[in-house]
């Protein structure tokens, strides 16, 4: 990606009204109310102008004293239920935390020329290989480190600041 693209196609997006087909897939069920009422805030500046789903995935029980098999177990299960959440022909882009680093001014650059993505947010072990492997392009949000819950809000404001809602 090349720095300087950001207004061309923020230009492109709000000006020619370009519909965006969006998909969050989440692992885990989001319970704190102050997300929930964040979430919906964004995702109701979305819809305005785009299609979103928000899928929640099942998780798997995770305790502390997890072998290295065992957590290979968990991300499989849950990568098995997330590729089969994922719609076909959108373009994939795992958040993991090997991603590529995105600054606000980059990430509107993602969505050019895309009607369909898909965002997929891990759980508390992160993403299995298989969904990594799917995804066309793998991001980090920031640097420092988040819990996943609180990924799906920021995941959202970003959205709404790239696509002008």
């Amino acid at each position: 990606m090349e720095d300087g693209q950001f207004y061309e196609i923020l230009y492109h997006f709000i000006l020619l009204g370009c519909f965006v087909d969006i998909t969050i897939v989440a692992v885990g069920k989001l319970k704190e109310n102050y997300l929930l009422e964040g979430m919906a805030d964004y995702a109701a500046r979305l819809r305005r102008r785009h299609r979103l789903r928000l899928v929640e995935i099942t998780d798997e029980r995770v305790n502390e004293n997890l072998s290295p098999a065992g957590q290979k177990a968990v991300l499989d299960k849950e990568g098995a239920r997330i590729l089969r959440a994922i719609p076909a022909g959108s373009f994939v882009t795992p958040l993991a935390i090997e991603g590529q680093p995105l600054r606000d001014d980059k990430f509107i650059h993602l969505l050019r020329g895309r009607p369909s993505l898909t965002f997929v947010i891990g759980g508390s072990l992160g993403l299995g290989e298989q969904v990594k492997a799917r995804g066309d392009l793998a991001v980090s949000l920031s640097a420092l480190t988040f819990p996943h819950q609180l990924v799906r809000m920021l995941l959202l404001e970003e959205l709404c600041r790239a696509l002008g809602s």
